[in-house]
């Protein structure tokens, strides 16, 4: 066999596992391969007829001997560390677009998942303003949900974010109200306290969030 797969050695090694596993000259090892016969403590032992390096198959590095026989084999996920290959994805990564895998401790994973946290906060949020039939308050949520979806769309299938006003405000009249309420609402910053109420209290805390989820961003 040309090119020893993950998937290969799974089934050889169904009923017993090595201490050595053989290879012969020219045999191509995916990285993905190597990995499986790491965590098993199986080492790699070129034969005797053997005299040149065995080959590790990358996404970016084949040899010219090699092009031709490796051709056929189609990863299921690509590494974007390294360019390896790997059939069965790993326990501690994820997909960041299509079928390119990252460890889930990736920026862009991080940004995710506090973007998915921000969603869920908005949609508790939600659930209360309707039960006490603030119409309005829903109504905006749900616009502000909606971006944030749009966010997560575009980051994962890693296309453009159109730029799309916010509850009727451009990115700039949004901060402009944020850095001088007092000028736009008759209010100065209000200090959170625990008499403010369920409501703002929320909302206090889905303000948190959102610079969470902006910084995240900007690391991501």
């Amino acid at each position: 066999m040309k090119v020893i797969t993950e998937s290969f050695l799974r089934g050889l090694f169904k009923k017993n596992i090595p201490e050595v596993f053989p290879i012969e000259d020219g045999q191509i090892v995916t990285p993905s391969a190597v990995q499986y016969l790491r965590e098993n403590k199986v080492k790699l032992q070129k034969t005797e007829k053997s005299e040149r390096k065995t080959s590790v198959l990358t996404a970016n590095k084949v040899t010219n001997m090699e092009q031709t026989e490796c051709t056929s084999v189609k990863p299921k996920y690509i590494d974007a560390a390294n360019g390896g290959y790997y059939h069965i994805k790993p326990e501690h990564m994820t997909q960041l677009h299509s079928n390119v895998l990252v460890a889930k401790n990736h920026p862009k994973i991080v940004f995710r998942g506090k973007l998915d946290s921000l969603q869920s906060s908005i949609l508790l949020l939600s659930y209360n303003a309707n039960e006490n039939n603030r119409k309005i308050l829903f109504s905006d949520l749900n616009e502000l949900l909606d971006q944030t979806r749009e966010i997560m769309k575009a980051d994962v299938l890693n296309k453009p974010l159109p730029e799309k006003k916010i509850l009727g405000l451009s990115n700039q009249e949004l901060r402009k109200r944020s850095h001088t309420p007092k000028k736009y609402f008759g209010i100065k910053h209000i200090t959170p306290s625990a008499e403010m109420g369920k409501v703002l209290l929320e909302l206090n805390l889905l303000r948190s969030s959102i610079r969470e989820v902006e910084v995240a961003a900007v690391h991501a």
